[in-house]
């Protein structure tokens, strides 16, 4: 289909790549034209797969193609094990792109705010269904929060 609509008579990788991402990640090319900007946003990601990295998650992808909002995105493989130490991880790796961006350009990254509403949400959940268990009641967290 996509390499219809860019009317090419044969299917490229280009085609192919894209295709995977928009049917496997719901990603979708992305519309940046700012060089600056695509510089900040593959940082950012790559701030993300570091962390990721370091804390010893699978990464399943990389990219500057983002869905929404988002103008890029990093994705790991999920692990049924929960604990406390894996949802620290999990949130210090959404952090990363904020400190990737912080670390090069020696700026804020104006576009954070999905990633900390993203850790914040992964800790109220780990907290609410009882995967926080190392020594705090869900009361005293959930206050803390």
């Amino acid at each position: 289909i996509l390499a219809e609509y860019d009317n090419n008579d044969m299917i490229t990788k280009k085609h192919m790549v894209h295709s995977i991402m928009r049917v496997t990640e719901n990603l979708v090319e992305s519309p940046m034209t700012n060089r600056e900007l695509i510089k900040r946003v593959a940082y950012h990601e790559a701030g993300h797969a570091i962390v990721d990295y370091f804390n010893g998650s699978e990464i399943s992808l990389v990219s500057i193609l983002g869905y929404g909002n988002a103008k890029g995105t990093c994705g790991v493989y999920d692990t049924p094990k929960y604990s406390f130490d894996l949802v620290k991880k999990r949130a210090c790796a959404l952090l990363g792109g904020k400190a990737a961006v912080k670390i090069i350009f020696n700026e804020e990254d104006m576009g954070v705010e999905s990633d900390l509403e993203d850790a914040m949400q992964e800790i109220r959940e780990a907290i609410e269904q009882g995967r926080y268990k190392d020594g705090f009641s869900t009361e005293i967290c959930l206050g803390r929060l």
